[in-house]
């Protein structure tokens, strides 16, 4: 991979969800449904026949124009039932990745989802061709995921719309 410390970027944000954390757990760590909250994945297929520990997962992502069908194979390198589930890029990948997702049952039917991620910041300038400071590359970051919680909320606490 050829990230640096100094050219990658984290975020992190938490919403409240009201549902179980078992029906919380199962959606966001099963990677075929990110299409359905982040806008910019175009499809996931998992290289086994359920999300767990070391299943490999190809997501189809569109980036800019210039790069609209990027893949990413993301690995499970932890998975704790109604815990947290974390995803890696695979070894030798161009730009690396980290994601995490983590639910805690906060009362009955009320589930903090707290998810962070840390990514090379370089894929941004192979997406759009230049480099953007670091600064506004993360406020961007932090913006879309925060509206991506938005929207998942929205679809976990009205089930008849995940489907």
């Amino acid at each position: 991979m050829q990230s640096s410390k100094n050219n990658t970027i984290a975020v992190a944000a938490s919403i409240l969800i009201r549902r179980d954390i078992h029906s919380v757990f199962n959606y966001i760590s099963d990677l075929r449904m990110d299409k359905n909250w982040r806008k910019e994945i175009n499809n996931t297929v998992l290289l086994a026949s359920s999300p767990g520990l070391n299943c490999v997962a190809v997501e189809s992502s569109f980036l800019s124009k210039r790069l609209s069908d990027n893949k990413l194979n993301l690995k499970c390198i932890q998975y704790q039932h109604n815990e947290v589930v974390v995803h890696q890029t695979l070894p030798g990948a161009p730009f690396s990745q980290l994601n995490s997702r983590r639910v805690d049952e906060v009362s009955a039917g009320v589930v903090r989802l707290t998810y962070s991620i840390d990514f090379d910041a370089a894929i941004v300038k192979h997406a759009i061709g230049f480099k953007l400071p670091l600064f506004l590359v993360k406020y961007y970051t932090a913006k879309t995921m925060n509206s991506y919680l938005d929207k998942l909320k929205h679809i976990l606490e009205n089930p008849q719309l995940s489907s």
